[in-house]
């Protein structure tokens, strides 16, 4: 009887605790904690800074195997410089030409994955229409079996890349403005509250 109600209590405890990251895992980003920042040459004076501040998307990560997928959709009418005017001309065909493209794109399925952390993400970029290969190369990366407050399984990091914006057809004023253009991203992920209670 002793056992009987032993194994009953560690069953409890096992079902009442939260649940462990499954694999694979299906993630939808965070869009409140995930944000695609661009940085680009001005004048040969400063590097110029911006964001966007609509993305969104999903990942699936199988954290055993260490493969998966990621596909995040930025909407260009949320570029924000804090300059007003600078952020209406982005929007027109000199730039990302938001009425014909107003989405950017990135899917990528080729993880490099040491230790249990995710190195680089390798897949395609599409922008103004057009696809080319990219790699973000991640600075930090991190899944948490529970996040402190969704209670549900959460990844997040830090990645970033270098894009030249005349390979997809973005040229107007190089090289007064630069070619170059550094994109850093940071992305949070969680289960849905529904899929992560299954799990």
């Amino acid at each position: 009887m002793r056992r009987f109600i032993t194994s009953l209590l560690c069953a409890a405890a096992v079902s009442a605790a939260p649940q462990a990251l499954a694999a694979p895992a299906n993630f939808k980003i965070d869009p409140t904690h995930t944000f695609v920042h661009f940085e680009i040459m001005h004048l040969g004076l400063s590097h110029f800074t911006g964001r966007f501040d609509d993305v969104d998307g999903s990942i699936v990560y199988d954290r055993e195997a260490g493969t998966g997928k990621v596909d995040i959709r930025v909407q260009v009418a949320s570029a924000n410089t804090g300059v007003e005017k600078l952020d209406q001309h982005l929007q027109t065909d000199e730039f990302f030409h938001a009425e014909k493209h107003p989405e950017v794109r990135f899917v990528g399925d080729q993880f490099t994955v040491t230790d249990g952390k995710v190195l680089a993400v390798s897949g395609d970029l599409t922008l103004l229409g057009v696809t080319r290969p990219v790699t973000l190369q991640f600075t930090h990366f991190n899944c948490l079996d529970a996040h402190p407050m969704a209670r549900v399984p959460a990844c997040g990091g830090n990645a970033i890349t270098h894009i030249k914006r005349s390979d997809f057809g973005m040229d107007a004023y190089v090289p007064a403005v630069g070619d170059d253009v550094r994109l850093s991203i940071e992305v949070e992920a969680l289960i849905p509250q529904e899929d992560g209670e299954g799990a």
